[in-house]
């Protein structure tokens, strides 16, 4: 622990708060300039002088830079108790309880209690993955505090930032069938903690960018709106007039039912009144304008494959791929590409915000925190361009962490999301909304392998494997990221590869033949790959980070495959830029690639920023790759100390070393790799000076030697 660090926590702790007390502050911010220490220490003066609101602006400045740490959000409570805030006193309190066990004060909930201080509170319990799933959703009946396992489905989903016009209302995704008929399953699952940790059953939400009103007016701008509408309860109506409030003359097909938590879609072309027909209100989904713009293109489409190696598909030789192959081969496929983390809660925040981890935050699973607001995700970027995005396949991914939120629409679920289904909606969606320009999203699981114990195997696999190699491994309680390559596990994962491929040819094949090769732009990525195919699995490894990147369209280049040129999934976010025609900020981590006009980056980092273990980075170029790990911890807030670690060094692409991989000695450019490593830890690198707090209330399964499976709130060994 520095001197510096020690004064000021000896200081504070005898509240000598005086003048050598801020210059000591001071010079610890001047010295490390990452730090969230000297805030926290300037806001515990300004406290103790009586001065809430100062304390509070280094509380928010505190938050920016680290919005994990427990010394920042104890200064948080006890700035919101000061200067009355009971709303953000609610989310601090959460977080403080939920990670260190620190007793709510009762007594500031006392009275009437607001949904949005509850949800804000839920919000603080709950997890940062697997919404619209509560971990511990809190009401208040009886005058007493109610906590447990919940789902938040016919309202908004829950947010620490101001909510915009439009929020993201949670709905149940139906296709034709009984208007309600997905809404009474919900609610049976309500409070059910079986039902949560089994995230639904697969149950799929339709969740939408909605208000909730009785009485609107849509007023068309020179083009037809789609409006989209549910009802809040079972029975429920709407009245339709012209925009004056004049009847339409249908009589009593003026009205039209709502599916309760059901969104149906209507066309408006003239000025249009919608009201309730009784005093509850109704779910109106932000309206759709059906216009094309020669500054957008008709059709952006991302294809999300989770858990694609194509490290292994290249090893393979591309024959497991054949339709992806064909396809993006007129435009451009990075042979050389890495992901930021070795599994998806952080990858896809890191690719959908174009940040590393560190740098946007999304890292801790455990927690519900959400992209500060400053950071644009690529959905956001693609809205404020005027396209209607729709992510018609997925895992709610991101719904909580903000990592999704510039989506207008989010069909999601938890783990079952193949990529037929996926398809199918897609051209539905192309044909329903073909006059408008639209940004699409498919995240399929098809590929990702778990542990066999628990999940279904692919069909094939389960009947084509003799029984000694089915059952071999099948017991394996491993988290998904240390699974072993057993026969099984590279079976299913083989399976996977093959049925997706499979599937997207029927996709690529439509739109071939329904689109101009300039009225479509295709991305396909994956956050990150499988080390089943090691020897032993090894987060970092070509295998399980070397994930696929690749792009054809309007303004893509015919290069085919690129095998001189390394990049990262954090470039999706500039490659889109450029595809889209928006500005990359200046915080993103993205870099456009040479192939594509850029310029080539020098290396690619990978990294496993999880709490309790210990940290690995890995960084590679075309010739080499530098492995390290720490001997500490990562700490919740992300935070590492550094001062101890263990490093390697090797010359990538030998044939006839263990792994392609050849063990080498070089001062020169070890020295330049830890540079680099230095630069890009630069952020979160502790050192020595940590907080006693942090350290003295560590969770009991901090440290662990094996990861923990968490699954809907549940926490699996």
């Amino acid at each position: 622990m520095t001197k510096t660090f020690a004064s000021l926590l000896a200081k504070r702790e005898q509240e000598e708060f005086d003048d050598e007390y801020v210059q000591l502050a001071r010079d610890y911010g001047e010295a490390h300039p990452f730090s969230e220490a000297p805030e926290v220490f300037l806001g515990a003066y300004e406290l103790f002088h009586g001065d809430a609101m100062r304390a509070m602006a280094y509380a928010q400045q505190a938050f920016s830079k680290r919005p994990l740490n427990f010394e920042v959000w104890r200064l948080f409570v006890r700035c919101c108790k000061a200067l009355g805030d009971v709303q953000s006193l609610a989310y601090f309190e959460g977080l403080c309880k939920k990670f260190y066990k620190v007793p709510l004060d009762l007594e500031l909930y006392e009275g009437p209690v607001g949904d949005v201080q509850m949800n804000l509170l839920s919000l603080g319990l709950g997890i940062g993955n697997y919404a619209p799933f509560a971990k511990a959703r809190v009401r208040v009946e009886d005058g007493k505090f109610q906590s447990g396992r919940d789902l938040y489905v016919g309202e908004f989903w829950p947010r620490f930032y101001a909510r915009s016009e439009y929020w993201f209302w949670v709905g149940c995704y139906e296709e034709r069938e009984d208007l309600e008929a997905k809404s009474w399953i919900a609610e049976q699952g309500r409070g059910n903690a079986d039902f949560v940790n089994r995230c639904g059953a697969e149950f799929v939400f339709d969740t939408m960018k909605a208000q909730e009103v009785r009485d609107v007016t849509i007023e068309p701008d020179g083009a037809p709106v789609l409006v989209p509408l549910a009802g809040k309860t079972a029975g429920q109506s709407v009245r339709f007039a012209k925009g004056d409030g004049s009847p339409l003359g249908l009589g009593d097909d003026d009205t039209s039912a709502l599916g309760k938590w059901s969104f149906n879609f209507y066309r408006v072309e003239q000025p249009t009144r919608i009201t309730a027909t009784t005093e509850t209100p109704f779910v109106l989904g932000a309206p759709v304008e059906l216009r094309h713009s020669p500054r957008r293109h008709p059709v952006v489409l991302n294809i999300l494959v989770d858990t694609l190696s194509w490290s292994l598909v290249r090893d393979r030789g591309y024959r497991d791929v054949p339709n992806i192959l064909r396809f993006f081969s007129q435009g451009v496929i990075f042979d050389q590409n890495f992901s930021t983390s070795e599994y998806t809660f952080p990858s896809f925040a890191a690719i959908e915000s174009g940040m590393y981890p560190h740098h946007n935050q999304i890292f801790n699973e455990q927690a519900g925190y959400e992209l500060a607001p400053e950071y644009v995700t690529i959905s956001e970027q693609m809205k404020k361009l005027g396209y209607y995005c729709a992510n018609l396949l997925g895992m709610n991914t991101g719904l909580c962490s903000g990592a999704s939120r510039g989506f207008d629409r989010i069909i999601g679920n938890g783990y079952c999301t193949p990529i037929y289904l996926g398809v199918e909606r897609a051209i539905r969606q192309l044909e329903a909304f073909d006059e408008c320009d639209q940004f699409l999203m498919l995240h399929t699981l098809d590929v990702h392998v778990w542990s066999a114990r628990t999940y279904h195997l692919p069909p094939s696999t389960q009947t084509k494997l003799p029984l000694e190699k089915r059952l071999a491994g099948g017991n394996s309680t491993d988290a998904s990221v240390y699974i072993s390559g057993y026969d099984v596990y590279r079976d299913a994962n083989l399976a996977g590869i093959h049925a997706t491929d499979r599937s997207l040819g029927v996709l690529f094949d439509y739109l071939e033949t329904h689109y101009a090769p300039g009225d479509y732009v295709v991305n396909l990525y994956s956050d990150h790959g499988a080390s089943i195919f090691d020897d032993a699995p090894y987060l970092l490894s070509d295998h399980h980070v070397g994930a696929a990147l690749m792009a054809r369209g309007a303004g893509i280049p015919a290069r085919g495959i690129v095998r001189d040129e390394i990049t990262s999934s954090l470039d999706l976010y500039a490659i889109l830029a450029k595809e889209a025609g928006f500005d990359v900020p200046e915080t993103a981590d993205s870099n456009l690639p040479a192939a594509l006009g850029g310029q080539a980056r020098r290396y690619a980092i990978s990294n496993t920023l999880y709490p309790g273990q210990v940290y690995r980075c890995a960084i590679r170029t075309l010739d080499h790759e530098f492995q390290m790990k720490t001997h500490e911890f990562v700490d919740e807030d992300g935070t590492i100390d550094m001062r101890n670690i263990d490093t390697e060094l090797y010359r990538r692409n030998c044939p006839d070393a263990p792994g392609g991989h050849e063990r080498i000695e070089d001062a020169a450019l070890q020295e330049e790799f830890l540079s680099v490593l230095r630069a890009h830890t630069a952020a979160i690198d502790r050192g020595g000076d940590q907080w006693p707090s942090m350290r003295e209330a560590r969770p009991e399964w901090f440290g662990t030697a094996e990861r923990k499976e968490r699954r809907g709130g549940k926490e699996e060994a």
